[in-house]
């Protein structure tokens, strides 16, 4: 394989591969390198320390900030990035105050939102008012369907209702005319039974007067 990527390379860089083996370096040149690389080393460890104390600051400064800004946007801001603080003339003679506005984007964002409700609202309109007609079509004729069968059934619930009417009457009549005739007949009862007990008295009175004379007419 080796020999291969030899021949490759002699065909594709001639003249690289016939150049002479570059020299060894001296071991002054070999310690100057070193030496070299030493220093670097030790400049790139000061430069990463350096770097390393920065971040460190940079990482505490932008945990403050944020500790602050957790602080300040405690709770719910329903207004953030709505408003803003900014200087215009106002008053009579036109001196710059401090107002409280809306923010540009804010302003936008509600005109795209009116916009929006606008056109979706006439595409929703456009679109369902065939439905809508045809509903109300449909709920008209319903409409008449449910009036003339509420009028039959409070027709027949007012027949019923006389018909009960007449019924309780009726009942009622019954009731009276049924008790008047029987206590007139409890009554007539009631009068045949004392004559029936008059009678018997009477008769039970004949009975022991006859048979007393009897007896008297025997003994003597």
């Amino acid at each position: 394989a080796r020999i291969k990527l030899v021949a490759k390379m002699k065909e594709r860089l001639p003249i690289l591969a016939r150049a002479p083996r570059p020299p060894e370096p001296t071991e002054d040149e070999v310690f100057a390198r070193e030496r070299e690389l030493a220093e670097e080393t030790k400049y790139l460890q000061y430069l990463l320390k350096i770097q390393s104390f920065a971040r460190v600051i940079l990482a505490k400064r932008k945990v403050r900030m944020m500790q602050r800004m957790r602080t300040v946007e405690k709770g719910p801001q329903p207004l953030k990035g709505k408003l803003r603080l900014r200087m215009e003339r106002a008053g009579p003679r036109g001196r710059k105050e401090l107002v409280l506005a809306s923010t540009t984007g804010h302003r936008r964002d509600r005109a795209a939102t009116r916009i929006q409700a606008v056109m979706r609202g006439s595409l929703a309109r456009k679109r369902f008012r065939p439905l809508i007609l045809h509903r109300a079509y449909l709920s008209q004729v319903a409409t008449k369907i449910q009036t003339r069968l509420r009028v039959w059934l409070a027709k027949r619930r007012a027949q019923r209702r006389r018909e009960e009417r007449l019924i309780n009457a009726a009942v009622h009549i019954q009731k009276a005319w049924r008790g008047c005739s029987e206590r007139s007949y409890a009554s007539a009862l009631k009068a045949e039974k004392a004559r029936f007990a008059w009678m018997l008295a009477c008769i039970i009175r004949i009975q022991s007067q006859f048979r007393a004379k009897k007896a008297w007419e025997e003994f003597n």
